[in-house]
């Protein structure tokens, strides 16, 4: 597998950013989740054992977005109140720092890096809401098929559409870590109040961009190089092609 690298305080300030940003788009039962995501990352770049550690938002705590009563859609006219449960799984091993005096920069993937959305409908008091789409947003390994960076939509049950058995479309994406799908999904969710928090977070937001617009321009970069170096079929070519370990992590 590619084994990508990412910077620890690049995830922690990403998800300590968001977690302040995103204020009123987070159910309240999932106040905590974030908080605990980064109390994770931290334990594991701080601990000596040389292994891999999954790590992720939990599917025993999700984390939860508020209601949008149709505010997908423009002037709030989707026909359904809904709200997203976002859940995560990567297995990741630190990298040991050069002098054992301090602490690891980086850690590497080495197994799982899927990031799963549902979308629910909200019910009245008394009914579970009803599931109304589910997709994963991944990161292959060096054997994967498909575009490294992808989406794949439902796919873990046996009855259609997308039964396990067929594991297509993987959708080429540009969404990577866990924080950036829970903005992409806020953000969808929220059609246009989104917008409008977001030009009153300017501090947050100082510190969210900056590594948003890094890891963005990194995998457009690399996409584009990829194609323009294509000899044969463009798409077949990058289906094909895995990037270096370090694309996210030029500054070290």
């Amino acid at each position: 597998m590619s084994e990508l690298e990412f910077g620890f305080q690049d995830v922690l300030d990403e998800l300590d950013a968001l977690d302040k940003i995103i204020g009123p788009y987070c159910g309240p039962r999932s106040r905590t989740v974030l908080p605990q995501l980064i109390t994770e990352l931290k334990s594991i770049r701080d601990n000596l054992a040389k292994r891999a550690w999954p790590w992720g938002i939990r599917e025993s705590n999700p984390f939860y977005t508020a209601v949008s009563c149709g505010e997908y859609q423009p002037d709030d006219q989707g026909a359904d109140n809904v709200f997203a449960e976002i859940t995560s799984t990567w297995t990741i091993q630190r990298i040991p720092p050069r002098k054992k005096s301090g602490k690891a920069a980086r850690f590497r993937l080495t197994g799982n890096a899927s990031t799963r959305v549902r979308i629910y409908r909200e019910m009245p008091t008394g009914r579970a809401p009803a599931e109304l789409a589910m997709w994963r947003a991944e990161i292959g390994d060096a054997f994967s098929p498909g575009c490294h960076f992808h989406v794949q939509i439902l796919g873990e049950g046996d009855e259609p559409p997308f039964p396990r058995s067929l594991d297509i479309p993987r959708l080429p994406t540009l969404i990577v870590t866990p924080a950036a799908v829970v903005e992409y999904v806020v953000g969808e969710l929220f059609q246009e109040s989104w917008l409008k928090h977001l030009s009153s977070q300017s501090a947050n937001l100082n510190r969210w961009w900056p590594i948003q617009r890094r890891y963005l321009s990194a995998v457009l970069a690399w996409q584009l190089k990829v194609i323009e170096d294509a000899s044969g079929s463009p798409w077949g070519t990058l289906k094909k092609a895995k990037p270096d370990s370090q694309l996210f992590v030029a500054s070290f």
